[in-house]
């Protein structure tokens, strides 16, 4: 798997057009978040989890280059720590989709995120020229491409006021697709403990992408419509 091809695949949202922000996660292990004070640097900082046998200003960052990213650590310490990483990179639209739980350190709320991708599970390892590269960790099964899955949160308005929201979720690793549907009111909306009746439709990998362009969203609707009718 190659990093670069996930990071290039696109940087804005494809159901709202916004920018997405670049998050790695370590397995049992700290959050990091990517700010960009470039466009060839990623420069990552702990948020929400963090280790705490690291400084609260440590960090990494990733150069770049095109096809290949020159790997740099803040510390020694970060630099041991990243040798026993198992980790996944993920795309996410809206931060506020973050949902904090006492026992994992968050969760994900689709719905509030809009969109989420992430990678197969990598770790970093020295190649024969002992550079350090990210590589698909070795304990995980291989997965074709750059993308492990993807969720995409697509809402339609109802003249009464209510709202259609449809969450497709492309799963490359299963090679599988779920499409779930449910409907809310104003009044639920603004409820957050508020739970939805959730329908549910498996479907085998899509072999064609659907259009995502918002000029395409009103046919993009129809056809999940017309996947639940036919349920």
């Amino acid at each position: 798997m190659n990093l670069c091809d996930f990071l290039h695949v696109n940087q804005d949202c494809p159901v709202c057009g916004e920018p997405l922000t670049l998050y790695m996660q370590v397995l049992d292990g700290p959050l990091w978040k990517a700010l960009r004070p470039n466009s060839s640097i990623w420069h990552f900082e702990q948020f929400k989890v963090k280790d705490e046998e690291l400084k609260e200003d440590d960090f990494f960052f990733l150069t770049d280059k095109g096809h290949l990213f020159d790997i740099d650590f803040s510390s020694a310490k970060v630099y041991q720590k990243s040798k026993t990483w198992n980790l996944f990179f993920f795309f996410m639209c809206n931060e506020d989709g973050f949902e904090d739980t006492p026992h994992e350190g968050y969760g994900i709320n689709p719905y509030t995120a809009c969109y989420y991708r992430s990678t197969p599970f990598l770790e970093f390892k020295q190649n024969t020229n002992q550079d350090w590269r990210l590589t698909l960790q070795s304990e995980f099964d291989p997965i074709e491409g750059s993308v492990r899955d993807e969720i995409f949160t697509f809402k339609a308005n109802q003249k009464n006021g209510n709202e259609k929201v449809y969450v497709l979720n492309t799963d490359y690793e299963v090679k599988s697709t779920i499409l779930r549907y449910y409907t809310v009111s104003p009044e639920e909306r603004r409820d957050k403990y508020f739970d939805p009746k959730v329908f549910r439709k498996d479907l085998p990998l899509l072999n064609v992408r659907p259009n995502f362009d918002l000029a395409n969203r009103s046919q993009l609707i129809s056809r999940f419509d017309s996947w639940i009718l036919m349920s």
